[in-house]
Protein backbone atom coordinates (compact mmCIF):
# COMPACT_ATOMS: atom_id res chain seq x y z
CA UNK A 1 0.00 0.00 0.00
CA UNK A 2 1.44 3.77 -0.95
CA UNK A 3 0.38 6.52 1.14
CA UNK A 4 0.77 10.09 -0.48
CA UNK A 5 0.01 12.41 1.88
CA UNK A 6 -1.04 15.76 1.20
CA UNK A 7 1.60 18.88 2.32
CA UNK A 8 1.04 22.18 4.15
CA UNK A 9 -0.39 23.37 1.26
CA UNK A 10 -2.43 20.75 0.27
CA UNK A 11 -0.52 19.39 -2.76
CA UNK A 12 -0.24 15.71 -3.14
CA UNK A 13 3.85 15.09 -2.59
CA UNK A 14 5.51 11.33 -1.79
CA UNK A 15 5.46 10.12 1.41
CA UNK A 16 7.88 10.89 3.44
CA UNK A 17 8.24 9.62 7.34
CA UNK A 18 10.48 12.01 8.85
CA UNK A 19 8.48 14.75 7.33
CA UNK A 20 5.36 13.82 8.11
CA UNK A 21 5.88 12.53 11.63
CA UNK A 22 7.46 16.30 12.17
CA UNK A 23 4.70 18.14 10.79
CA UNK A 24 1.60 15.84 12.20
CA UNK A 25 3.90 14.96 15.39
CA UNK A 26 4.17 18.81 16.29
CA UNK A 27 0.65 20.25 15.75
CA UNK A 28 -0.78 16.79 17.28
CA UNK A 29 1.41 18.19 20.52
CA UNK A 30 0.47 21.65 20.22
CA UNK A 31 -2.94 20.78 19.89
CA UNK A 32 -3.21 18.06 22.26
CA UNK A 33 -2.35 20.04 25.43
CA UNK A 34 -4.22 20.93 29.03
CA UNK A 35 -4.95 24.45 27.56
CA UNK A 36 -6.07 23.15 23.97
CA UNK A 37 -9.15 25.43 22.72
CA UNK A 38 -12.17 23.32 21.99
CA UNK A 39 -11.23 24.63 18.00
CA UNK A 40 -7.97 23.31 18.01
CA UNK A 41 -8.97 19.91 19.58
CA UNK A 42 -11.65 19.88 16.26
CA UNK A 43 -8.59 20.35 14.19
CA UNK A 44 -6.44 17.79 15.64
CA UNK A 45 -9.09 15.40 14.85
CA UNK A 46 -9.79 16.42 11.52
CA UNK A 47 -5.85 15.76 11.26
CA UNK A 48 -6.24 12.86 12.72
CA UNK A 49 -8.91 11.11 11.13
CA UNK A 50 -8.32 12.42 7.15
CA UNK A 51 -4.84 12.25 6.86
CA UNK A 52 -3.48 9.58 4.15
CA UNK A 53 -1.00 8.19 6.29
CA UNK A 54 -1.96 5.59 8.76
CA UNK A 55 -2.17 6.80 12.54
CA UNK A 56 -2.26 4.87 15.97
CA UNK A 57 -2.98 6.15 19.45
CA UNK A 58 -1.99 3.50 21.70
CA UNK A 59 -2.12 3.49 25.66
CA UNK A 60 1.61 2.61 27.38
CA UNK A 61 0.37 1.11 30.39
CA UNK A 62 -1.79 -1.80 28.37
CA UNK A 63 -0.19 -1.31 24.78
CA UNK A 64 -3.99 -1.49 23.68
CA UNK A 65 -5.03 0.66 21.02
CA UNK A 66 -7.15 4.30 21.74
CA UNK A 67 -7.78 4.74 18.28
CA UNK A 68 -6.85 4.43 15.15
CA UNK A 69 -7.83 6.64 11.52
CA UNK A 70 -9.17 5.39 8.79
CA UNK A 71 -6.08 4.39 6.86
CA UNK A 72 -4.62 2.19 9.37
CA UNK A 73 -8.11 0.47 9.24
CA UNK A 74 -7.86 -0.11 6.00
CA UNK A 75 -4.38 -1.11 6.27
CA UNK A 76 -5.43 -3.76 8.76
CA UNK A 77 -8.45 -4.67 7.32
CA UNK A 78 -10.79 -4.63 10.52
CA UNK A 79 -13.45 -2.01 11.30
CA UNK A 80 -12.50 0.98 13.34
CA UNK A 81 -14.18 -0.24 16.51
CA UNK A 82 -12.74 -3.57 16.13
CA UNK A 83 -9.01 -2.26 15.87
CA UNK A 84 -9.84 -0.14 18.73
CA UNK A 85 -10.41 -2.91 20.88
CA UNK A 86 -6.69 -4.88 19.95
CA UNK A 87 -3.60 -4.30 21.41
CA UNK A 88 -0.16 -3.94 19.78
CA UNK A 89 0.20 -7.83 20.83
CA UNK A 90 -2.73 -8.92 18.55
CA UNK A 91 -1.08 -6.90 15.32
CA UNK A 92 2.36 -8.36 15.92
CA UNK A 93 3.48 -4.74 16.35
CA UNK A 94 6.32 -3.49 18.11
CA UNK A 95 6.91 -0.07 19.72
CA UNK A 96 9.42 1.42 21.46
CA UNK A 97 9.44 0.28 25.13
CA UNK A 98 6.41 -2.18 24.13
CA UNK A 99 6.95 -5.66 25.65
CA UNK A 100 7.31 -8.90 22.32
CA UNK A 101 10.44 -9.00 20.08
CA UNK A 102 12.36 -5.93 19.29
CA UNK A 103 12.23 -4.21 22.71
CA UNK A 104 12.93 -0.49 22.13
CA UNK A 105 14.95 1.82 24.24
CA UNK A 106 12.99 4.95 25.51
CA UNK A 107 15.16 6.34 23.44
CA UNK A 108 14.28 5.63 20.81
CA UNK A 109 10.94 7.54 21.00
CA UNK A 110 10.55 10.04 18.24
CA UNK A 111 13.18 8.38 16.11
CA UNK A 112 11.98 6.14 12.92
CA UNK A 113 12.25 2.52 13.26
CA UNK A 114 10.93 -0.71 11.16
CA UNK A 115 8.78 -3.90 12.70
CA UNK A 116 6.34 -6.51 11.31
CA UNK A 117 3.14 -5.99 11.90
CA UNK A 118 0.10 -8.67 10.96
CA UNK A 119 -2.81 -7.83 9.22
CA UNK A 120 -6.64 -9.23 9.92
CA UNK A 121 -5.72 -12.25 7.17
CA UNK A 122 -3.31 -13.29 9.11
CA UNK A 123 -0.40 -11.65 5.88
CA UNK A 124 3.23 -10.08 7.74
CA UNK A 125 4.22 -6.72 6.54
CA UNK A 126 7.06 -4.25 7.22
CA UNK A 127 6.53 -1.03 8.82
CA UNK A 128 7.96 1.83 9.31
CA UNK A 129 7.06 3.57 12.88
CA UNK A 130 7.55 6.85 13.48
CA UNK A 131 6.08 7.00 17.23
CA UNK A 132 6.44 9.59 20.46
CA UNK A 133 4.51 10.51 23.45
CA UNK A 134 2.11 13.22 23.44
CA UNK A 135 -0.99 14.22 25.91
CA UNK A 136 -4.14 14.29 24.99
CA UNK A 137 -7.08 15.40 27.83
CA UNK A 138 -4.54 14.77 30.44
CA UNK A 139 -4.08 11.34 29.25
CA UNK A 140 -0.49 10.03 28.11
CA UNK A 141 -0.41 7.59 24.89
CA UNK A 142 1.40 6.93 22.04
CA UNK A 143 1.21 9.06 18.63
CA UNK A 144 2.72 6.86 15.94
CA UNK A 145 2.54 6.92 12.02
CA UNK A 146 3.02 3.85 10.18
CA UNK A 147 3.86 3.45 6.34
CA UNK A 148 4.43 0.21 4.64
CA UNK A 149 7.61 -0.45 3.32
CA UNK A 150 6.99 -4.14 2.50
CA UNK A 151 8.05 -4.06 -1.10
CA UNK A 152 11.11 -2.38 0.36
CA UNK A 153 11.78 -5.03 2.58
CA UNK A 154 11.58 -7.52 -0.17
CA UNK A 155 13.78 -5.31 -2.53
CA UNK A 156 16.63 -5.33 0.28
CA UNK A 157 16.08 -9.16 0.85
CA UNK A 158 16.63 -10.22 -2.33
CA UNK A 159 19.74 -7.76 -3.27
CA UNK A 160 21.23 -9.29 0.36
CA UNK A 161 20.62 -12.81 -1.94
CA UNK A 162 21.95 -11.90 -4.98
CA UNK A 163 25.24 -10.72 -3.22
CA UNK A 164 25.24 -13.31 -1.49
CA UNK A 165 25.22 -15.48 -4.48
CA UNK A 166 27.72 -13.42 -5.94
CA UNK A 167 29.87 -13.49 -3.12
CA UNK A 168 29.78 -17.50 -3.48
CA UNK A 169 30.34 -17.20 -7.18
CA UNK A 170 33.30 -15.17 -6.83
CA UNK A 171 34.83 -17.95 -4.31
CA UNK A 172 34.07 -20.37 -6.86
CA UNK A 173 35.80 -18.59 -9.55
CA UNK A 174 38.84 -17.95 -7.38
CA UNK A 175 38.85 -21.48 -6.51
CA UNK A 176 38.68 -23.05 -10.04
CA UNK A 177 40.08 -20.60 -12.24
CA UNK A 178 42.30 -18.58 -10.63
CA UNK A 179 43.50 -21.18 -7.57
CA UNK A 180 44.17 -23.50 -10.63
CA UNK A 181 45.87 -20.62 -13.17
CA UNK A 182 48.45 -20.28 -9.78
CA UNK A 183 48.83 -23.61 -9.24
CA UNK A 184 49.93 -24.06 -12.61
CA UNK A 185 52.60 -21.32 -12.66
CA UNK A 186 53.83 -22.60 -9.13
CA UNK A 187 54.83 -25.78 -11.25
CA UNK A 188 56.38 -24.06 -13.85
CA UNK A 189 58.46 -21.91 -11.52
CA UNK A 190 59.32 -25.40 -9.32
CA UNK A 191 60.74 -26.60 -13.01
CA UNK A 192 62.38 -23.57 -13.38
CA UNK A 193 64.34 -23.53 -9.91
CA UNK A 194 65.03 -27.32 -10.76
CA UNK A 195 66.75 -26.46 -13.79
CA UNK A 196 68.40 -23.55 -12.58
CA UNK A 197 69.84 -25.19 -9.82
CA UNK A 198 71.32 -28.38 -11.68
CA UNK A 199 72.91 -25.86 -14.04
CA UNK A 200 74.56 -24.45 -10.80
CA UNK A 201 73.53 -21.05 -11.53
CA UNK A 202 73.26 -18.34 -8.75
CA UNK A 203 69.30 -17.38 -9.84
CA UNK A 204 68.13 -20.76 -8.49
CA UNK A 205 67.76 -18.32 -5.81
CA UNK A 206 65.72 -16.23 -7.05
CA UNK A 207 63.37 -18.81 -8.89
CA UNK A 208 62.57 -20.39 -5.28
CA UNK A 209 61.62 -16.84 -4.02
CA UNK A 210 59.51 -16.78 -7.07
CA UNK A 211 57.73 -20.04 -6.28
CA UNK A 212 57.33 -18.68 -2.27
CA UNK A 213 55.42 -15.91 -3.90
CA UNK A 214 53.48 -17.85 -5.65
CA UNK A 215 52.69 -20.20 -2.99
CA UNK A 216 51.64 -17.72 -0.64
CA UNK A 217 49.64 -16.21 -3.39
CA UNK A 218 47.48 -19.57 -3.85
CA UNK A 219 46.62 -20.05 0.01
CA UNK A 220 45.89 -16.66 0.46
CA UNK A 221 43.21 -16.84 -2.97
CA UNK A 222 42.23 -20.27 -1.22
CA UNK A 223 41.36 -18.75 1.89
CA UNK A 224 39.56 -15.99 0.31
CA UNK A 225 37.36 -18.59 -1.72
CA UNK A 226 37.00 -20.39 1.31
CA UNK A 227 35.12 -17.52 3.04
CA UNK A 228 33.74 -16.58 0.36
CA UNK A 229 31.92 -19.84 -0.13
CA UNK A 230 32.31 -22.21 2.75
CA UNK A 231 31.96 -26.03 1.83
CA UNK A 232 29.73 -26.85 4.44
CA UNK A 233 27.56 -30.07 5.09
CA UNK A 234 24.42 -28.28 6.30
CA UNK A 235 23.95 -24.72 6.23
CA UNK A 236 21.87 -24.37 9.11
CA UNK A 237 24.63 -25.58 11.10
CA UNK A 238 25.56 -21.68 12.29
CA UNK A 239 27.17 -23.13 15.31
CA UNK A 240 29.93 -25.49 13.36
CA UNK A 241 30.42 -22.76 10.91
CA UNK A 242 31.09 -20.21 13.72
CA UNK A 243 33.60 -22.92 15.07
CA UNK A 244 35.47 -23.12 12.26
CA UNK A 245 35.54 -19.22 11.37
CA UNK A 246 37.47 -19.36 15.06
CA UNK A 247 39.55 -21.50 14.05
CA UNK A 248 40.30 -19.89 11.02
CA UNK A 249 41.04 -16.40 12.35
CA UNK A 250 43.54 -18.37 15.29
CA UNK A 251 45.63 -19.97 11.96
CA UNK A 252 45.62 -16.81 10.08
CA UNK A 253 45.77 -14.07 12.63
CA UNK A 254 47.62 -15.67 15.51
CA UNK A 255 44.77 -14.07 17.78
CA UNK A 256 43.22 -15.89 20.57
CA UNK A 257 39.95 -16.62 19.10
CA UNK A 258 37.44 -19.00 20.86
CA UNK A 259 33.65 -20.17 19.93
CA UNK A 260 31.31 -21.22 22.67
CA UNK A 261 28.39 -22.95 22.02
CA UNK A 262 25.65 -22.86 24.52
CA UNK A 263 21.63 -24.09 25.13
CA UNK A 264 19.54 -23.70 22.47
CA UNK A 265 22.09 -22.84 19.80
CA UNK A 266 20.15 -24.69 17.03
CA UNK A 267 18.62 -22.94 13.85
CA UNK A 268 16.25 -24.45 11.95
CA UNK A 269 15.90 -21.46 9.18
CA UNK A 270 18.47 -20.89 6.73
CA UNK A 271 18.35 -17.11 6.68
CA UNK A 272 18.73 -17.07 10.28
CA UNK A 273 21.55 -19.03 10.36
CA UNK A 274 23.44 -17.40 7.44
CA UNK A 275 22.54 -13.84 8.53
CA UNK A 276 24.02 -14.95 12.17
CA UNK A 277 27.26 -15.91 10.90
CA UNK A 278 27.64 -12.83 8.62
CA UNK A 279 26.98 -10.55 11.72
CA UNK A 280 29.65 -12.61 13.81
CA UNK A 281 32.41 -12.75 10.82
CA UNK A 282 31.60 -8.90 10.39
CA UNK A 283 32.08 -8.44 13.72
CA UNK A 284 34.93 -10.95 14.37
CA UNK A 285 36.71 -8.82 11.19
CA UNK A 286 36.53 -5.57 12.39
CA UNK A 287 37.65 -6.48 15.71
CA UNK A 288 41.05 -7.62 13.81
CA UNK A 289 41.10 -4.05 12.01
CA UNK A 290 40.37 -1.47 14.59
CA UNK A 291 40.65 -2.89 18.08
CA UNK A 292 43.68 -4.60 17.92
CA UNK A 293 42.80 -7.84 20.56
CA UNK A 294 44.57 -10.07 22.18
CA UNK A 295 41.07 -12.68 22.47
CA UNK A 296 37.87 -12.95 20.71
CA UNK A 297 34.97 -14.88 22.07
CA UNK A 298 31.88 -15.89 19.83
CA UNK A 299 29.07 -16.91 21.90
CA UNK A 300 26.04 -18.49 20.58
CA UNK A 301 22.85 -19.98 22.56
CA UNK A 302 19.62 -19.15 24.64
CA UNK A 303 18.99 -16.45 27.07
CA UNK A 304 15.90 -17.41 28.44
CA UNK A 305 13.59 -17.20 25.74
CA UNK A 306 15.74 -15.43 23.13
CA UNK A 307 19.00 -16.62 20.88
CA UNK A 308 21.89 -14.54 21.56
CA UNK A 309 24.82 -13.70 19.29
CA UNK A 310 28.05 -12.46 21.44
CA UNK A 311 30.99 -11.66 19.82
CA UNK A 312 33.37 -10.01 22.44
CA UNK A 313 37.12 -8.56 21.66
CA UNK A 314 39.49 -7.34 24.45
CA UNK A 315 40.81 -4.84 22.34
CA UNK A 316 40.70 -0.98 22.15
CA UNK A 317 37.09 0.40 22.50
CA UNK A 318 35.53 1.85 19.34
CA UNK A 319 34.97 5.59 19.70
CA UNK A 320 31.76 6.94 20.16
CA UNK A 321 31.56 8.14 16.60
CA UNK A 322 32.19 4.95 15.10
CA UNK A 323 28.69 3.86 16.15
CA UNK A 324 26.82 6.72 15.41
CA UNK A 325 28.22 7.93 12.12
CA UNK A 326 28.81 3.46 11.06
CA UNK A 327 30.92 2.31 8.52
CA UNK A 328 29.92 -0.47 5.35
CA UNK A 329 30.59 -3.08 8.16
CA UNK A 330 28.31 -2.06 10.50
CA UNK A 331 25.48 -0.89 8.57
CA UNK A 332 26.06 -4.28 6.72
CA UNK A 333 25.45 -6.01 10.30
CA UNK A 334 22.63 -3.66 11.17
CA UNK A 335 20.90 -4.21 8.07
CA UNK A 336 21.02 -8.14 8.56
CA UNK A 337 19.61 -7.61 11.83
CA UNK A 338 16.56 -6.25 10.62
CA UNK A 339 16.18 -8.45 8.29
CA UNK A 340 15.42 -11.55 11.11
CA UNK A 341 13.91 -9.53 13.69
CA UNK A 342 16.72 -8.69 15.61
CA UNK A 343 18.11 -6.26 18.18
CA UNK A 344 21.90 -5.29 17.44
CA UNK A 345 23.68 -3.50 20.12
CA UNK A 346 27.32 -2.35 20.36
CA UNK A 347 28.73 -1.55 23.27
CA UNK A 348 31.91 -1.37 25.67
CA UNK A 349 31.44 -5.28 27.58
CA UNK A 350 31.78 -4.48 31.40
CA UNK A 351 35.00 -7.14 31.75
CA UNK A 352 36.66 -4.38 29.21
CA UNK A 353 37.04 -4.23 25.64
CA UNK A 354 33.72 -4.18 23.17
CA UNK A 355 30.86 -6.54 22.52
CA UNK A 356 28.49 -6.79 19.67
CA UNK A 357 25.14 -8.55 20.71
CA UNK A 358 22.71 -9.86 18.30
CA UNK A 359 18.97 -10.59 20.13
CA UNK A 360 16.34 -12.33 18.46
CA UNK A 361 12.77 -14.41 19.50
CA UNK A 362 13.31 -17.91 19.86
CA UNK A 363 10.99 -18.75 17.61
CA UNK A 364 12.26 -16.83 15.05
CA UNK A 365 14.74 -19.72 14.66
CA UNK A 366 12.31 -22.20 13.87
CA UNK A 367 11.17 -20.81 10.53
CA UNK A 368 12.20 -22.59 7.39
CA UNK A 369 12.88 -21.44 4.35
Amino acid sequence: MTHRPTNPLGQTAPFCLETAASLVGGNLRRLATKHALPQNAMRFRSLFEKHDAMMLLVDPTRWGLVDANVAAATFYGYSRDRLRSLSLGHLGLSLPSAPGAGQLAPGSFGRAFTSTTRLSDGTVRWVEVHSSPVAIARRKVMFSILHDVTEQKTLEKQVVEIGELERQRIGRDLHDSLGGHLTGVALLAEALRQLLERKGLAEAATAAEVLDGVSEAIARTRDIAHRSCPVETDERDCANRLRKLASEVCRRTGTDCRFRSGVGAEIKDIAVAAHLFRIAEEAVQNALRHARPKRIEIRLGQVRDRLRLRVWNDGEQLPPLATTVPGLGLCSMRYRATMIDAQLEIRPAEQGGTEVCCTLPGSRRERTN
